[in-house]
């Protein structure tokens, strides 16, 4: 009787695997791999269906970002707005959560804050098939890894929607922030920067917190020949933690120095013993930072 049930056992295990196997060939390693800390966890089918949706895009550059999470002006009515962009791996739920959600720094009388999330898209650091929710690919972490210009520019469109669609709630233009952590603070600088939002009217500022800039990235170049064209450079806020031991402190200052022989304004701000996170008193300056420049663009 022993050997019976055995036998149906295996028999049951392998009808099961047979089964399995199919799938586990079928879908990409990545979607096995679990969230961070600070992101949400999802199901396996969404996964898989965002990354064979990356896959038929290219870069998963076309969809509109998820801007739904935000933090609301407590007078019920806002004239100004902020794009926060999050970290490689999180969301805008956890960011917006991070920085102390309507409780935090971040919480304005008459500014709207918005927590867009990126899309889930090939991540070239988790191996060939990583999947991870990102603004863009790295191939490295560091100065010397290859910019994914291309990536960038697909994200900087969509960020600039949402741009465009504050604006068309009423807010100028002149009275928008973009700005973003980590990951999310490169591609604010890019979408900000890289073109200028080149038009008669800019946008108030942009703010990036541990962060840096590629050697090879296009950035500088792109700012050097508006400037020499006399355009004007929003201003720029560069936050960094001076204990980062994930995007170390010098990079930050290598980028900043970048900027400015560009032609850029920066205004260079590091934490004595902060890693690689956010702390109290720099969400508080970010804010005096961004109330100072919505100021200076009401009375300008």
């Amino acid at each position: 009787p022993q050997l019976v049930i055995h036998c149906v056992i295996a028999s049951t295990c392998m009808s099961g695997l047979r089964r399995l196997l199919p799938l586990l060939v079928s879908c990409p390693v990545g979607a096995f791999i679990a969230p961070t800390t600070r992101c949400r966890p999802s199901s396996f089918s969404r996964r898989v269906a965002c990354f064979r949706s990356f896959q038929m895009d290219g870069t998963s550059g076309t969809r509109p970002l998820d801007a739904s999470v935000a933090i609301e002006p407590s007078s019920g009515k806002h004239d100004s707005s902020v794009i926060f962009l999050h970290g490689s791996g999180d969301s805008g739920d956890g960011i917006k959560q991070w920085v102390g959600g309507e409780q935090g720094p971040f919480a304005f009388e008459k500014t709207r804050v918005v927590f867009p999330s990126a899309h889930m898209r090939k991540y070239s650091m988790l191996g060939p098939h990583g999947v991870q929710r990102v603004w863009f690919d790295r191939v490295a972490l560091g100065p010397q890894g290859a910019e994914d210009s291309v990536g960038m520019d697909a994200m900087s469109k969509l960020v600039k929607q949402l741009v465009y669609e504050e604006v068309g709630k009423g807010v100028p233009l002149s009275r928008i922030i973009v700005g973003g952590f980590s990951m999310g603070g490169a591609q604010s600088l890019h979408t900000v920067l890289a073109d200028c939002i080149v038009n008669q009217e800019k946008v108030a500022g942009v703010f990036a917190m541990s962060t840096f800039i590629a050697d090879d990235s296009v950035l500088p170049k792109r700012l050097e020949q508006y400037s020499k064209q006399g355009g004007s450079i929003p201003p720029i806020l560069y936050c960094h933690g001076e204990a980062d031991s994930m995007i170390d402190c010098s990079w930050g200052a290598a980028s900043v120095e970048k900027l400015r022989k560009a032609g850029a304004e920066v205004d260079w701000r590091t934490y004595p013993g902060v890693d690689h996170d956010m702390c109290r008193e720099e969400l508080v300056g970010v804010r005096e930072w961004i109330l100072a420049r919505l100021a200076a663009a009401e009375s300008s």
